[in-house]
């Protein structure tokens, strides 16, 4: 009798201890990230319990104009190809195993490089006439990666008087000069010819100041980082 209570109770514990479920919850187990990250692509990784589907939506917003897929697997990988650079991109990721249960993540970010065009130094005169024609000196380096040529670098006339409660600015564009080659790590000093003009609607008797401003425009977008903007100080004389 006692053996059989004894039997009896063994198998239960064992019932218990090695019970195995039919099939086990599909769950994300690591990720997702983005990784391999470039101007023009990217890689989002991740990692479920089973073997499921990998799709990857995406998009410049939360409303996921794109998606992508890859291999079926546990550990999945998507590449995304055809980005921007220098853009914010929203990313969420899905998987579906056989059964059709499915897991999704929830919305992540990436941001793309952009190239880093910085004005290293500008020659400028510090003293002009208005009217008269001029050339600047710019050194450009150009680092992180390659650029879509060509950019251009512009010269703009700032300038500036103190009102009451703010201080008011005009700019006008004096001239600008286009690269059409550079490759990653060097330097190229480019003239810029320019013609120094009044601003209209703002009467050169009332400045407080002028700047020359530097300024480097690629074709995606202007760099408007501070390494890319340059002032420099100058007079007007008669």
């Amino acid at each position: 009798m006692y053996k059989n209570i004894l039997k009896t109770s063994i198998l239960a514990l064992l019932s218990i201890i090695f019970i195995v479920p039919s099939h086990a919850r599909l769950r994300m187990l690591d990720g997702p990230r983005a990784q391999w990250i470039s101007k023009h692509k990217c890689a989002i990784v991740w990692q479920t319990s089973n073997y499921s589907t990998s799709k990857v939506k995406w998009g410049k917003s939360k409303n996921y104009d794109r998606f992508s897929t890859g291999d079926d697997g546990v550990q999945h990988q998507v590449k995304l190809d055809g980005l921007e650079g220098g853009t914010l991109y929203h990313y969420m990721v899905m998987s579906t195993e056989k059964g059709g249960q499915a897991v999704a993540s929830e919305d992540f970010v990436f941001e793309t490089p952009s190239p880093n065009l910085v004005v290293k130094q500008a020659l400028l005169p510090s003293s002009v006439v208005l009217g008269n024609s001029y050339a600047a000196k710019v050194s450009v380096y150009l680092e992180g990666e390659p650029i879509d040529l060509p950019y251009t670098v512009e010269i703009f006339r700032q300038a500036y008087y103190a009102g009451a409660a703010s201080r008011d600015n005009k700019e006008v564009k004096l001239g600008q000069a286009t690269v059409n080659n550079q490759t990653v790590g060097t330097s190229r000093t480019i003239d810029v010819p320019f013609v120094v003009k009044p601003l209209t609607g703002l009467e050169e008797s009332f400045q407080d100041g002028n700047d020359f401003v530097v300024k480097v425009v690629t074709q995606e977008k202007e760099r408007n980082k501070d390494d890319n903007i340059r002032k420099y100080p100058f007079t007007i004389s008669n």
